[in-house]
This record gives C-alpha cells, sequence and structure tokens, in this order.
C-alpha cells in the first residue's frame, strides 16, 4: 500500500485534474483496479462480514433516504461497500459519505467495544456519464460479491425498485 501511495502521488503531480475521460481511465485502471482486487482478495479486517454490522450500515443509508439522496443500489463487502445513489439539491457527496461513515464507525466500534478509524479516509467516486456508463456501473456493483466469491452470509446487495425495473440483462 504505502508503494502504491507514492506511485499515486507521483502520477498525481504529472496528471492534475481535471481529467478527461481517457486520463481517468487511465487512474482507474492503474490505482483502482490494484486496490479492488485487494480489497476483493479479503485484505483487511472485513468487520462487516459480520451481519450486524452489515445491519448498521444498511440501516445509514436507508435514513437520509428521500430528503439527502436517492439511493439505488449498493453491494456490502467484508471490508467496503459499492454504493450507487443521487443527492438531492443542497447536498454535496462530501456531506453524505462522511455522514454515512461518522455514524457506521460509531455505531460498529460501539457494538464491538472497539475504538479507533473504522473506514479509510478517502473513497472513490464516479461521475455517471451516460445510460449506458450507468448500467455498467449497477451490474459492477450487483456482480461485486460473486466476483469475489462471496456467499449470501458474508455480503449484501440491494436495488431500489427503480433498478430493479430497468431489467439489466447480465445481471446474474
Amino acid at each position: 500500500m504505502n508503494k502504491l501511495k507514492v506511485e499515486k502521488e507521483i502520477w498525481l503531480r504529472e496528471n492534475p485534474k481535471p481529467w478527461d475521460e481517457e486520463i481517468e481511465k487511465e487512474y482507474h485502471r492503474i490505482f483502482s483496479t490494484k486496490v479492488e482486487r485487494w480489497l476483493d482478495s479479503g485484505m483487511g479486517e472485513c468487520r462487516l462480514r459480520n451481519r450486524e454490522a452489515r445491519e448498521v450500515v444498511v440501516a445509514s443509508m436507508q435514513h437520509g433516504e428521500v430528503e439527502r439522496y436517492e439511493l439505488h443500489c449498493f453491494a456490502i463487502m467484508p471490508n467496503h461497500v459499492h454504493l450507487l445513489f443521487t443527492p438531492s439539491k443542497g447536498w454535496t457527496l462530501e456531506t453524505i459519505v462522511g455522514s454515512w461513515k461518522k455514524y457506521t464507525a460509531r455505531a460498529i466500534n460501539g457494538m464491538e467495544s472497539r475504538g479507533g478509524s473504522f473506514w479509510a479516509k478517502s473513497y472513490f467516486d464516479r461521475l455517471i456519464r451516460d445510460p449506458g456508463h450507468l448500467a455498467n456501473v449497477i451490474r459492477y456493483i450487483h456482480r461485486n460479491p460473486m466476483k469475489a466469491g462471496l456467499s449470501d452470509q458474508e455480503s449484501l446487495v440491494w436495488e431500489s425498485d427503480r433498478v430493479k425495473a430497468l431489467n439489466l440483462k447480465g445481471l446474474e
């Protein structure tokens, strides 16, 4: 991770934002893919493997639904979460994610009689560019636990009625 962090800092200095679509793809190919592989292989504590911890995350995400954002789908993995939502007017991505992270960290740490950090400081975000990109992101989220070889007892996938109505072929 430390080596990747140094490589990322150098790459970011050489490729300052704003990025065009090609540079963004390169960034994710180089950095996001490596981290995804590590996460899917079960690196880290995997504290969300616990059903009660996953329920805390679900409750937190469903709490702000409608007022703060429209929730489309999510997959809760043992050591991370994939989530697709649309912020409501007046709500920023940083505020919403920060609220989830703060609430869930306190609740799960309390449940486990622990303290300290729970979530990584940063997170990956993506701007959905078009309907095809949206469909790909939904498929990715839906398939992620299966791709990682997880059972239903180790992960959780949820989709809104609106996403289910899209009836995207090949989700299974």
